[in-house]
């Protein structure tokens, strides 16, 4: 190549040949030693371009790892890690070097932050008073401390999740968005979870969350509160509201209640969203008689449970 045609050789062109190099290796090494880590790694690594690139895509990552990546990562210990944390943890890193560059780094106000950082740090104190008290001739594995400081980190990622919605959600239709992408693919996959037919599907994409009690109660309340107050909701998304209540409600009544050890918990996991649902209805109520209402429903919802 003469010096007159590297002069003119473009510096994007100087930048996609090792791009392009590097992905040529990648598929030769990782096609070499195809595995469910070796894709997630490069999943990740992909997801960590595209955060750096756009990171208001953040939260919609976060809410859909957490909901649509069946993963295990091994920790060397009995606990396993769900990508979720690490999502999580790298939005929330990524947003703070964003403040820290903008030298502007400000709280949402809310009254819930003193004391969830107050909390926070009780952990940390009772982290190292119990270690610096620690009997040494009781036994304990190796890893002891890292155990304990990865149970403080579920608590301060949680805090994580809280501040960083409460900061970077600007707007109303932000949060619209964010409120139908939880609705959207959590209800679905709710739906699915009833037909004998696509419920193995529903399970090989869906993760643990959706054997816990909050997704469904953050579902049934969230759906239901929906129908109750968005005035603009049109036909279409009311009729995928009211199927997605009918799916928690069968999943509450009659697949868990399948499970003989774990009816009675799970059971509650609908009645406990109607119960919230009929609680914030009745607050709405002006003539004077809303608590008496509110405490019947949860009375009726206490009752429920004890069957």
């Amino acid at each position: 190549m003469t010096p007159r045609a590297w002069t003119s050789v473009q510096p994007g062109h100087l930048i996609a040949a090792p791009v392009v190099v590097l992905v040529l290796l990648l598929a030769l090494l990782l096609g070499a030693r195809a595995s469910v880590s070796n894709l997630a790694l490069l999943a990740t690594g992909f997801g960590a371009i595209v955060l750096v690139a756009n990171p208001s895509l953040g939260l919609p990552a976060v809410l859909l790892s957490a909901l649509l990546l069946p993963l295990s990562i091994p920790t060397g210990t009995e606990v396993m890690l769900h990508p979720v944390v690490f999502v999580l943890a790298a939005v929330a890193g990524l947003s703070l070097l964003k403040s820290v560059r903008a030298q502007r780094f400000v709280l949402a106000a809310s009254p819930a932050n003193l004391p969830l950082l107050l909390f926070l740090i009780a952990g940390l104190l009772s982290f190292a008073v119990g270690n610096a008290t620690w009997d040494w001739m009781v036994p304990h594995k190796s890893n002891f401390w890292l155990v304990q400081f990865a149970q403080w980190a579920i608590f301060a990622l949680s805090a994580a999740a809280f501040w960083l919605t409460a900061n970077t959600v600007r707007s109303i239709a932000a949060l619209q968005r964010l409120t139908w992408l939880f609705l959207g693919v959590a209800g679905a996959l709710a739906l699915l979870r009833m037909a004998s037919v696509t419920a193995p599907l529903a399970n090989a994409i869906s993760t643990g969350a959706f054997i816990r009690a909050p997704l469904w109660v953050l579902l049934i309340a969230l759906g239901g509160g929906q129908l109750l107050f968005n005035r603009s909701l049109g036909a279409a998304a009311r009729i995928f509201l009211l199927a997605v209540i009918v799916a928690v409600l069968f999943y509450a009544f009659v697949e868990a209640r399948s499970r003989l050890h774990v009816g009675r918990d799970r059971c509650c996991d609908g009645s406990a969203g109607l119960a919230a649902l009929a609680s914030a209805a009745l607050a709405d109520d002006r003539d004077g008689r809303s608590a008496g209402r509110q405490r019947r429903a949860l009375s009726l919802f206490l009752r429920i449970c004890r069957r």
